[in-house]
């Protein structure tokens, strides 16, 4: 989670000193979202079908060769493919991770579980992002991009040790029950998870731009945006 937020940040420095436009790093942004919203229900029907262990291992190797691909240049084009191709993976691997989570503790104690997984994302973010925001301006955003890949061998070995036959057990939904379409009919006869999903879609669009204004104001009224130099033109979008 920490190498995670480290390339976050080495691509929002990367983004700034390619371009040095906030709007382009909100494309960047958008270009990472959008699959999550248009694939995020065959995410979830693809959870109920396949096994979690070798997915996951799948989707981690496939996140740390697009971290590899960052240290291949700084082609505007090339981020957008990165940041597009990030947002499919994370379409698929979020509905698998959940799964998979949920069965790695009793059921009496997922809530603790689940408390202690936001913790720990939330340390990982601040440890990743302070480090971070130390070495990109020592090494500059490669060195962020090359931890982030290796962060992911120790992540496929904990998957790799773990033992699946001692998890719990969950029951999956009847053929019928677990496509795309039976999801979306579940979700309009439960107006508790209309109103949390309305909710989530106010906050995940006018409190969580954070990643965006921040670049902003650094390039902006806080003057500490990297500078564009000659062997970093300004690239059109």
């Amino acid at each position: 989670m920490g190498g995670t937020w480290m390339q976050v940040l080495g691509l929002n420095w990367l983004v700034l000193s390619v371009t040095g436009s906030a709007a382009t790093m909100g494309v960047v942004v958008m270009l990472q979202s959008l699959p999550v919203l248009l694939l995020g229900s065959w995410g979830g029907a693809l959870a109920d079908r396949l096994p979690a262990k070798p997915m996951l291992i799948a989707f981690q190797v496939l996140r740390a060769l697009l971290a590899v691909v960052l240290l291949a240049g700084d082609s505007t084009w090339l981020i957008y493919a990165v940041a597009l191709l990030s947002g499919v993976v994370g379409s698929f691997e979020g509905p698998v991770l959940g799964r998979f989570g949920s069965a790695l503790v009793p059921k009496e104690s997922l809530g603790s579980a689940l408390a202690l997984g936001s913790v720990l994302s939330s340390a990982g973010r601040i440890g990743g992002m302070a480090l971070g925001g130390i070495l990109v301006g020592i090494t500059g955003p490669s060195a962020l991009f090359a931890i982030n890949a290796v962060s992911y061998l120790a992540v496929i070995g904990a998957l790799s040790l773990m033992r699946t036959a001692e998890m719990r057990y969950l029951p999956t939904a009847a053929p019928a029950d677990r496509g795309v379409a039976a999801g979306l009919r579940y979700v309009r006869s439960q107006p508790v998870v209309l109103i949390v999903l309305a909710l989530s879609f106010v906050l995940g669009s006018l409190g969580r731009n954070y990643q965006v204004s921040m670049a902003a104001m650094v390039s902006g009224p806080l003057p500490a945006a990297p500078r564009r130099t000659a062997s970093s033109p300004r690239s059109s979008p």
